[in-house]
């Protein structure tokens, strides 16, 4: 299913790519680890893991897509669009956010 133009929801528009898959050198699938992507997320990383944790809801809202349709899934809450994610972000307690992230990650 994709998006109608409209944004109005899905519709069924024939064959999906669903990944990556083995049809030989002309694989047109999404590219796993693409240096550029990883590049990109590293270097935002950071940003991010810092507004996070200092509470910096203007940085972490517009570090999500600026949709109805973006989401974002967390422990005890499921937010659907900007909207009300940028009202958790702001309505958020600043305290106990400091956290330790361990290991590496790759996208």
């Amino acid at each position: 299913m994709r998006f109608n133009a409209s944004g109005n929801g899905p519709q069924n528009n024939g064959p999906q790519n669903n990944g990556p898959q083995n049809n030989g050198p002309q694989n047109n699938g999404p590219k796993i680890n693409d240096p550029e992507i990883v590049a990109e997320l590293e270097a935002l990383y950071p940003q991010y893991e810092t507004a996070l944790v200092t509470n910096d809801a203007d940085t972490l809202t517009r570090m999500f897509w600026t949709s109805p349709h973006a989401m974002r899934f967390g422990l005890a809450e499921n937010l659907y669009g900007i909207g009300e994610i940028a009202a958790f972000r702001k309505g958020r307690s600043p305290a106990n956010l400091a956290r330790t992230v361990r290991g590496d990650w790759t996208s």
